[in-house]
């Protein structure tokens, strides 16, 4: 099966007259039934034309994330799964990515990306977004620097004003890197 959208777009919390949250020209899915009965689906190709995503922090810890309501506190979760996917091969064409006011050229390809985000809340009650992310044999074009294919591994959390990389696994051909990093301010990076 495939699906094709035209002009997709996502809005946050953003205010009229700014980019949205996320917006494609064009994005083609191919979709494959791994299981009838187990009701497994996952995503064969995935083509993004055009992707421009923003991402706006203020110095009042706001941002153009949408906010999810939290559940009743009788009932609530330590965690819970937003979603989780596989995608056997990803391109991302002529993209775009705005942090606050910062551009950064967004063109990428490569093959088994797998994305988890749960979704909780700190122990002061504020909304914590948790993710891991692996992307192997991926091709990223960033600038005028020559393309590199490349895996990646990535843990992080996030809440409405710091982010917090736990684990960052990065290998290139000759090179490896494992960071951690803390950003204590998302409106203010430093």
């Amino acid at each position: 099966m495939r699906a094709d959208l035209k002009g997709l777009t996502i809005r946050g919390r953003e205010p009229a007259g700014t980019p949205p949250l996320f917006h494609a020209d064009s994005l083609i899915v191919g979709v494959q039934v791994d299981s009838f009965w187990g009701k497994k689906v996952s995503l064969r190709d995935v083509r993004v034309v055009r992707p421009a995503i923003h991402l706006r922090f203020n110095a009042d810890g706001t941002s153009n994330l949408p906010i999810l309501k939290p559940p009743k506190p009788e009932s609530r979760p330590l965690r819970e799964r937003l979603f989780e996917f596989a995608i056997h091969h990803l391109e991302l064409d002529d993209g775009t990515l705005l942090y606050n006011d910062v551009r950064v050229p967004l063109v990428a390809q490569g093959d088994n990306l797998n994305f988890a985000l749960d979704w909780g809340f700190t122990p002061a009650g504020a909304p914590l977004y948790v993710g891991k992310l692996t992307w192997q044999n991926f091709t990223l074009v960033a600038r005028r620097y020559l393309p590199a294919t490349s895996d990646l591994s990535l843990k992080f959390s996030l809440t409405p004003d710091t982010l917090q990389v736990d684990q960052l696994n990065f290998k290139l051909a000759h090179s490896s890197f494992d960071i951690q990093a803390s950003i204590p301010s998302l409106a203010q990076p430093a």
